[in-house]
């Protein structure tokens, strides 16, 4: 079954990926949608902010694409807490 991790709000995101091996999510705020505040931000699975990288205008934000398998699958860490 599935159960929430954690949780986060990001109000400006304009488009959001997950990272190839499922451990991070990528949001970020794009132009010419958002004319301001443009940024990538980096989550863990649990909601927790890793990174956060402000432009002056940025177009597009994606992970590098990696083939499948290259990760191997692994369950959420049990210790860790939201």
């Amino acid at each position: 079954g599935k159960r929430l991790m954690g949780a986060s709000r990001f109000e400006t995101c304009v488009l959001s990926s997950w990272s190839p091996d499922g451990r991070q999510l990528l949001a970020a705020t794009t132009a010419p949608r958002m004319r301001v505040d443009n940024k990538i931000v980096v989550y863990d699975y649990c909601g927790c902010r890793i990174s956060q990288n402000p432009f002056e205008e940025l177009l597009s934000a994606s992970w590098r694409p990696r083939p499948r398998g290259t990760y191997q699958e692994r369950p959420p860490s049990p210790e860790r807490e939201a």
